[in-house]
């Protein structure tokens, strides 16, 4: 059986060169944050700990895939047709992050819904029927072996357990941009509601306050960053996963186009999940000084 080199190996090594920037933009990044918020609350930094360390592991996996095929087997086409342990190791890792980083969101759609509960509850069914079938999916890998097996095998489990997750990456952004956008329209120089800004009371003023304004204009600026990074990161995240699904069962003859793919799931949620904990906590550093 011929082996297409540059859709087996190199999209895989590719996929793990890319995967490996992502990993040190993620440790800068946790790093910065270690260094600017030592007061967040103690869920959010156990938060942010606990996905580095995951991604972490996960990197390691991802490196322990390229030595597999490119230097254990080095030249032994059939190996290629066998799927490595540590790839199903990335897909139970992926799901943990994937789980975290919902269950992030589903907090903040809670205290930004004024403790609405129905979305929120929505989001961690979702999550949770994500992580079940990623396990599953896991085992199964383990026990089919090879990957004709897989794509042949899977289908039912990759496409619920991912298509659940990318239903709730959509819940989240579409209820994060209404209820952000909501918040702003609130905000005039004339009004700002205590349950946004953290004050004792709603300010009220009869006549323009320079101060006042500043500070609207501030917070208004920070929940666009954050509706822009949430529908990007949002698009991102379903694109790669729609790949995925795509490569995986487009029947291409030796194809590990898709483990690339998958790789790279993990460090866009990872990113997107740092990004908007750094607006938050800027912002929340920026109200604590005044």
């Amino acid at each position: 059986m011929d082996t297409d080199v540059g859709l087996t190996v190199g999209a895989l090594l590719l996929g793990t060169l890319i995967t490996a920037v992502g990993y040190g933009i993620t440790t800068t990044q946790t790093y910065m944050y270690r260094s600017r918020f030592p007061q967040d609350p103690w869920f959010i930094r156990w938060t942010v700990w606990t996905l580095l360390a995951l991604d972490t592991t996960h990197i390691v996996f991802s490196w322990h895939l390229v030595y597999h095929y490119v230097v254990l087997n080095f030249g032994n086409h059939a190996a290629l047709e066998r799927v490595a342990w540590s790839f199903s190791a990335t897909i139970v890792i992926t799901a943990i992050i994937t789980t975290i980083v919902h269950c992030f969101y589903a907090r903040r759609i809670l205290i930004l819904g004024n403790r609405r509960r129905l979305v929120p509850a929505l989001i961690l069914v979702l999550s949770v029927v994500r992580l079940a079938l990623g396990f599953l999916a896991c085992a199964q890998i383990i026990t089919l072996k090879t990957f004709q097996r897989v794509q042949h095998d899977t289908l039912a489990t990759v496409v619920v357990g991912l298509g659940s997750g990318t239903l709730a990456d959509c819940v989240i952004t579409t209820t994060l941009v209404y209820l952000l956008r909501t918040h702003k329209s609130q905000f005039s120089p004339g009004y700002v509601d205590e349950s946004l800004t953290g004050r004792s009371t709603a300010v009220r003023t009869p006549k323009p306050d320079i101060a006042l304004a500043s500070y609207i204009g501030s917070l208004n600026s920070t929940l666009d960053r954050i509706v822009y990074w949430t529908v990007n990161n949002g698009v991102l995240t379903s694109v790669v996963g729609v790949a995925f699904l795509v490569t995986q069962f487009s029947h291409m003859p030796a194809n590990m186009v898709f483990i690339a793919l998958h790789l790279l799931l993990s460090k866009r949620l990872t990113r997107e999940r740092r990004t908007t904990t750094d607006t938050v906590s800027t912002r929340r550093k920026s109200r604590s000084a005044r």
